[in-house]
């Protein structure tokens, strides 16, 4: 399996006509989550695993809190209950169990437990969306792999910093941090991350509108991983030709990229990937009915599976729908729906998001006082997690600007 999981910062618009609005919706992020093989003793073999969950397993969280409890001074145990803890979306009881990580690696005095402690912290701080705390949990990993000359554990913390630059915007440091991924990885001879380097920075260049380059680095991951046998990474390589696909206007290249991946993940019985897939799908499909259909089989998967990240990206998906097909009311009831289940993983960038498409649709339903007051809190939580130069909190600030106008022009 691959060590680094590929982050997508592309995003679908929601275009407000008449005051110019785009609200972006943050794509999926699969779990980057650090362990170790106690059996490996490889250089650098317990910093650099990546341990794959299968979330529909409810008896394996069970099974290593019982672990822990019989043997609380286990690092690895508890390194791997905060892995669960994370892709199931228990973000506070994760942050708990890689805090004990750190405190086991400082009484352990293990450089190498304490750098997988940063890494792991830094990924729950990604997901919250607090990047600049996430950033500087990378860092700490960073200068420990540095002074370990870990150049695996540098290679994994490159590509996380360059994943936080890509989605504030930062894409020349972004392309630096992949870049320099690229060239460890490309050293060591690790197939499988180079891979994933070049898709990373084919996601760069995507951003930045250069299609062809994109589908170049693209390219190149696809081949390499189709020369591995790397089923569940050719998902990866096939839905972010999907996307490229997509955003060209390309539909049906791009519905054809989604169904050989989902085709994969029923294969494989990845249920998480499928329901990654039946999104992809909905978002490209221009049938209304078609894409409540995949959008719905998404959310009944992550539903069995009990995501609550999952399920919130699927109202929020579904709201957007509705919105579209101007349903303001089922609108509403979706978007709230995913606000309150990011709420409850706190995360601030989700919510901030969530209120943000709100003031859309209380704005297509001439509600301007709660327009007005969603996109203020949207705002403040912006300003909170120092988000305040990204695009997002840029158009919903020029909505507002464009809201008070309205009101002094037509005394609304």
């Amino acid at each position: 399996m691959n060590t680094k999981k590929l982050i997508t910062y592309l995003s679908i618009p929601m275009v407000l006509i008449g005051i110019g609005l785009i609200v972006w919706n943050s794509s999926t992020e699969k779990a980057k989550v650090e362990s170790v093989d106690t059996n490996d003793t490889t250089e650098d073999a317990g910093e650099s695993a990546t341990v794959e969950i299968p979330t529909e397993t409810k008896e394996e969280l069970t099974a290593y809190q019982k672990a822990v409890e019989r043997d609380p001074d286990n690092a690895l145990g508890w390194n791997r209950l905060g892995a669960l803890l994370l892709q199931t979306g228990e973000l506070a009881q994760a942050e708990e169990a890689f805090r004990k990580v750190l405190a086991l690696s400082e009484a352990h005095q293990d450089k190498k437990e304490q750098a997988w402690a940063y890494s792991n912290l830094g990924d729950v701080y990604d997901r919250r969306g607090e990047s600049d705390k996430a950033e500087e949990m990378y860092r700490k990993a960073l200068e420990i792999d540095k002074a370990l000359d870990s150049k695996q554990g540098m290679a994994r913390t490159y590509t996380n910093l360059g994943n936080i630059y890509g989605r504030r915007g930062e894409l020349d440091r972004a392309e630096d941090m992949h870049r320099k991924a690229l060239e460890i990885d490309q050293a060591l001879s690790i197939k499988e991350n180079v891979a994933d380097d070049y898709a990373n920075i084919g996601l760069v260049y995507d951003t930045r509108g250069e299609l062809d380059k994109a589908e170049e680095m693209y390219g190149k991951a696809l081949e390499i991983n189709e020369a591995l046998g790397n089923k569940e990474d050719l998902t990866d390589d096939y839905s972010t030709l999907g996307n490229l696909y997509g955003r060209r206007g390309e539909r049906g290249k791009a519905e054809e990229m989604y169904r050989k991946a989902l085709e994969i993940d029923q294969a494989l019985g990845i249920k998480e990937n499928v329901a990654d897939d039946y999104t992809s799908l909905g978002n490209v499909y221009t049938d209304p009915d078609k894409a409540e259909e995949m959008f719905q089989k998404a959310l009944e998967i992550h539903q069995t599976l009990d995501s609550k990240q999952g399920m919130a990206e699927d109202y929020t998906n579904l709201g957007s729908l509705y919105y579209k097909l101007g349903d303001l009311d089922r609108a509403e009831d979706m978007h709230l729906k995913a606000l309150d289940f990011d709420k409850a993983l706190g995360n601030k960038e989700n919510m901030a998001q969530d209120y943000g498409t709100l003031g859309l649709v209380y704005y297509a339903g001439e509600d301007l006082d709660k327009a007005e007051e969603v996109w203020k809190k949207s705002l403040s939580l912006y300003e909170e997690i120092g988000a305040m130069q990204g695009n997002d909190a840029r158009k919903v600030q020029q909505a507002l600007n464009n809201l008070a106008v309205l009101r002094s022009v037509f005394n609304k």
